[in-house]
């Protein structure tokens, strides 16, 4: 891949969209490039060519509509690609280098604790077919899959080089993370082609542009390695990162039900050059578009290899998710009103609902009483009976039985957690103030991690401050 030769990129996701428009402003690579970006879903280029019009974020990701802004004269969304790489690559007598970025998802079909290569397979045939000499796979893979992929990328006749590149990128920092990636990691049979990916994906400063304007260049770590090491170690990154996030609510209960404070807990712990304890926190659970397939994948694997190799489910999503129930359904046996819960993304600042703990803590709650539930993206939430899910409240019951928040408090969200009687701070997402306000106003507060000592200093701010926070008001 030389700087400057055009490319094709599958998939206009929150993994394809920011590559592309890197690549076609030349943020990424050196320089500029003619990029065509391929989706098949007409309502997904449709939403995004309006995000650009009315000066919004596509998919919500910061900094992607400054990115496409940049890129605009170079990176074409097309939906067709029979009709477009032939007239547009097709003359390049060696061929266009394709990276592909769709999804792997569960196999919901044949096995649930299985990734469905089927959509990767078709993409990879197509552009292959099309004139591909080189396929660049971002797409999360298992290593089983690579006999298959293998025989995708040859095709029927000499075919292209499949190399995987697994992106590491997290929803709402996708820009950030292809601009600036933590490291670079390439499986490839061939190193030499391995080591002109790792060139390709490495990122290009612009000091006048306002997404980065600090340095001209950033040289980003990056490994080269054999196909089945590189799928194994995106699928062992993400079954870690679900480890950790359950390790750091495990110990959140210990520290609540003990006396002490998550927080100073996970500070202590990370004073271990050994033990980083950056970005953690106590919740529900991991959920989204990659951990929990990712993990489960990582689990099969281990147990496939091995009788004993345990798979690593911890168990702790269901464990926390059925202690809030079963607490606001002891509550609700004492006096049955409405619950709610506030935020159904899979994560505190993510409005997305895939495979959401929130989500599925609401469906739970609904099972036994009427249920409110407050989300971004409504019309993405399977619904139960007794389920009611809105993007606002406009009217809420004045005095809620409990609240769940699931979601960093913004607008009106402070206001229905002060309508409830009981609130549950699953992420630890409230400050000491906030909370000292809700004290204040007759609530009780349950936050995760956060026992005798940190609710001491939450009722020591509410005796300082009782005057001016008056009765909750």
């Amino acid at each position: 891949m030389q700087d400057s030769e055009p490319v094709v990129v599958v998939g206009a996701g929150f993994v394809g969209l920011p590559l592309a428009a890197a690549l076609a402003a030349g943020r990424i690579g050196g320089g500029r490039r003619r990029v065509v970006l391929l989706e098949r879903s007409g309502e997904r280029l449709d939403s995004i060519r309006m995000a650009m019009v009315e000066k919004r974020e596509p998919l919500g990701e910061p900094g992607l509509r400054q990115l496409m802004s940049e890129a605009y004269n170079d990176l074409d969304l097309e939906s067709d690609a029979a009709s477009v790489i032939p007239s547009t690559l097709g003359a390049m007598s060696r061929g266009f280098v394709a990276f592909v970025c769709v999804g792997t998802p569960p196999d919901l079909e044949h096995s649930p604790t299985r990734l469905d290569h089927s959509v990767l397979l078709e993409a990879i045939r197509e552009v292959v077919r099309l004139g591909a000499r080189m396929v660049i796979v971002r797409s999360t893979i298992s290593p089983i899959a690579l006999p298959f992929l293998r025989a995708a990328a040859l095709g029927d006749g000499a075919g292209a080089f499949l190399i995987l590149a697994p992106e590491f990128l997290r929803e709402g920092h996708a820009v950030e993370d292809v601009l600036r990636p933590s490291r670079i990691i390439v499986g490839a049979d061939d190193l030499a082609l391995g080591e002109l990916v790792v060139r390709a994906l490495q990122p290009t400063g612009d000091r006048d542009s306002p997404l980065w304007p600090e340095r001209s260049s950033y040289n980003v770590p990056g490994l080269v390695t054999d196909l089945a090491s590189a799928s194994i170690a995106k699928l062992a990154a993400n079954a870690l990162l679900a480890e950790r996030a359950a390790w750091a609510t495990r110990t959140a209960w210990v520290a609540e039900a003990y006396g002490g404070d998550a927080a100073e807990v996970y500070r202590a712990v990370g004073l271990d050059p050994r033990l980083s304890t950056v970005g953690v926190g106590p919740g529900l659970g991991v959920g989204g578009p990659c951990l929990p397939k990712d993990s489960r994948e990582f689990g099969q694997l281990a147990d496939d290899a091995s009788d004993w190799l345990p798979s690593g489910a911890s168990g702790i999503r269901r464990l926390a998710i059925r202690f809030i129930v079963d607490e606001i359904r002891r509550i609700g046996s004492l006096e049955p009103t409405p619950g709610g819960v506030i935020g159904l993304g899979f994560k505190p600042d993510s409005s997305d609902p895939r495979e959401s703990p929130a989500a599925e803590l609401a469906r739970d709650l609904a099972k036994t009483i009427e249920t409110w539930a407050i989300s971004d993206e409504p019309e993405r939430v399977a619904l139960v009976d007794r389920l009611h899910v809105v993007s606002e409240l406009d009217e809420y019951p004045p005095s809620w039985m409990a609240a769940v928040l699931c979601r960093r408090p913004r607008g009106t969200d402070f206001e229905i957690l002060l309508a409830a009687r009981t609130v549950f701070d699953p992420y630890a997402l409230l400050s000491i103030e906030q909370a000292g306000i809700l004290l204040a106003g007759g609530a009780t507060y349950r936050g995760t991690g956060r026992g005798e000592a940190w609710m001491k200093r939450a009722q020591a701010w509410v005796a300082e401050n009782r005057a001016r926070v008056g009765k909750g008001s």
